[in-house]
């Protein structure tokens, strides 16, 4: 994503134009390029090469300046960013007020240049969705601004150890390792630091400084052999179609995993098709070219275009993804003649020059933080929103009482031999994660008008069953303690189980195998099953697609996820009709009174919502109630 005033090569330029189109691709849901979140990999190793060859040259000849370098950087991508932030932030406030106030945060990150450990330390399973985030991928970029901190010293100190490329390969190759092997090691422990954070991608910016140091100055393609050019060629062809492959999905790649074994793949065809300095008449096309130069704007500009779309409900995958793509490309093009070729490029002092960004700088988080302040509390429907995670859902859900977190372990949290049992009335346990969890409040009340003790056991993304499959350890640990442990040794005082969980995040057959994995172990024990069904999802939040609906008349319908339903229907015929409460079919549920609506973001329901469906849930009790008139 990064220009450099030295001369331009055409394959430099294929390949940046190549790397656009995938994340393009990626993020308008083309099937053809499911994977092209590589494109940014390939940006990094490009970055990196480009800054070799800016960077080292004239620290090796004691001409360099840091200060000179910074400003530039911060030239090239601050203005443009400068310039959306502007521009969005007036879009938001006058089209989608509701929002201001998130993204405020999220701009006052991108501009500061640390929005990739914002995002990090908001990631989790409550986190808000990252396809609903307008500045989301700023993350690139603040990665990219660090790693420019960061360059000079290192090559400079390399420098003093001895001059010569031999030594900047050396120093590139051993710290281009030293990341990698960080990258595995935080990537068993927490994939989203692995991901977000600079310690774990470093490697691939310095794959591409240590192409610099080996291949030293460009040579003229011109002066070569025709077996030369025709070895070239083959090679340079052969990373562009692995590159093309991985991206296309025919090469698989684990993107819940990454960056992980298969970035070093990615890495190493862009590393190599930036070595091999190819020339042929393809890769001088103008059109590559000409996107090569769009494609900083074009990065920038396209994914708050998409989630713009995305809250007027026009989604992407389908032709609607042409509209998006030419306000994104037109809008691109007007800030590349505009901004970019215009002040990236201008004979204004050094000084006079600095002022100007932190001026700019300074006015636009001025903005977004008063834009922020004055939106958080915009009406009811947002003091909602923005509210009631932290002043009802610790209530709701049963925070550090019966609910463990994500971010828990066993150790920090109550035993589970401390839950208790009432000898005098019928015992019910609530099992899931935090779907479960969410119910247990309106589930706690119909229970005690059914004259039963409700025992709720729950844990953040983790599926109620012996196997208890879970991203996260503590969890994961603490449901597995409950099915080998708690609830076999209490199999005659438990009169009930009740599971649920959010259905629609595993796979059918996954969903097949635990819910037949269920019926055998609680068959074994003697204890009755019951299913709370699938519940409800939107494509944004609940409580926006209210405002919407206030404001622009858009039916909250338009924002459902299909995909719910869907596995509902499956659960309800894999465990039985019988035993399965189907959520999904009551009548009469409101969706907002105005002031509350049914779910407090994308999937899980306020009390509000749960409440509706008292007398449904209920009948989860029915067996117990039966048994005791008897």
């Amino acid at each position: 994503m990064e220009h450099t005033t030295h001369k331009r090569r055409a394959d430099l330029d294929f390949l940046r134009s190549m790397a656009i189109i995938f994340v393009l691709g990626y993020h308008l849901r083309w099937p053809a390029l499911q994977n092209g979140f590589i494109g940014v990999d390939v940006f990094f190793v490009l970055s990196g090469y480009l800054m070799g060859k800016i960077v080292a040259p004239p620290i090796a000849s004691g001409t360099f300046s840091f200060r000179r370098f910074y400003l530039k950087r911060a030239e090239r991508i601050l203005l443009p960013l400068l310039a959306l932030v502007i521009s969005f932030l007036l879009l938001v406030c006058t089209l989608l007020g509701i929002k201001a106030y998130d993204y405020a945060k999220d701009a006052t990150s991108s501009i500061l240049f640390v929005s990739n450990v914002y995002y990090y330390l908001q990631s989790g399973y409550f986190s808000p969705k990252g396809e609903l985030n307008f500045m989301l991928h700023t993350w690139s970029l603040s990665l990219e601004m660090q790693y420019y901190l960061i360059l000079p010293v290192v090559l400079a100190m390399a420098n003093r150890l001895g001059q010569g490329r031999m030594t900047s390969a050396c120093a590139s190759l051993a710290l281009a390792c030293l990341s990698y092997l960080a990258m595995v090691y935080l990537g068993q422990r927490d994939q989203s630091f692995a991901f977000y954070m600079l310690p774990a991608r470093f490697w691939e910016f310095m794959a591409g400084v240590l192409v610099w140091a080996i291949t030293g100055s460009i040579k003229d393609t011109g002066t070569r052999k025709k077996k030369e050019r025709l070895l070239r060629s083959t090679v340079f062809y052969v990373a562009v179609c692995v590159l093309l492959l991985c991206a296309s999905g025919t090469i698989p790649l684990a993107s819940f995993q990454w960056p992980g074994s298969g970035t070093l793949l990615v890495v190493a065809c862009s590393a190599t098709a930036i070595a091999i300095d190819h020339g042929s008449a393809l890769v001088k096309w103008k059109v590559f070219g000409e996107l090569a130069k769009r494609s900083y704007a074009l990065y920038l500009w396209h994914w708050p275009m998409i989630v713009l779309f995305r809250y007027f409900g026009v989604e992407t995958g389908d032709w609607h993804s042409l509209y998006i793509l030419s306000i994104s490309f037109a809008m691109a093009c007007l800030s590349y003649s505009l901004v970019e070729r215009r002040y990236g490029t201008t004979g204004a002092g050094l000084p006079r020059r600095a002022m100007v960004m932190v001026i700019l700088g300074t006015f636009s988080i001025a903005m977004c933080l008063t834009a922020g302040a004055l939106f958080r509390r915009h009406g009811e429907l947002s003091s909602f929103m923005y509210g009631y995670h932290a002043d009802h859902a610790p209530e709701q859900f049963g925070f550090d009482i019966s609910h463990i977190r994500y971010n828990q372990d066993t150790a920090s949290f109550r035993s589970i031999q401390d839950l208790a049992f009432d000898p005098e009335r019928p015992n019910y346990l609530l099992i899931g994660d935090c779907y479960a969890a969410m119910f247990s409040a309106t589930l706690r009340r119909a229970a005690e008008q059914r004259g039963v003790n409700l025992i709720q056991l729950t844990a953040d993304d983790t599926f109620p069953t012996p196997e208890s499959p879970s991203d996260y350890t503590g969890p994961g640990d603490f449901m597995r303690g409950a099915f080998s442990g708690f609830i076999p040794s209490n199999r005659d005082r438990i009169q009930g189980i009740i599971i649920m969980a959010n259905y629609s995040a595993y796979g059918r057959s996954q969903l097949g195998r635990y819910i037949e994995r269920n019926r055998l172990f609680f068959t074994r024990l003697g204890i009755p099953i019951t299913y709370i069904g699938q519940v409800e999802g939107y494509r944004i939040e609940a409580p926006v697609a209210a405002w919407m609906h206030q404001r622009y008349g858009i039916p909250p319908e338009r924002y459902v996820r299909n995909d719910r339903r869907r596995a509902g229907d499956f659960v309800r015929n894999a465990a039985g009709k019988e035993r399965y409460i189907d959520i999904l079919a009551h009548s009469g549920t409101r969706f907002s009174d105005g002031r509350s609506v049914m779910l407090y973001d994308t999937e899980h329901y306020s009390t509000y919502g749960t409440e509706q469906f008292m007398d449904l849930l209920k009948g989860a009790f029915s067996r117990a109630v039966h048994k005791e008139k008897k």
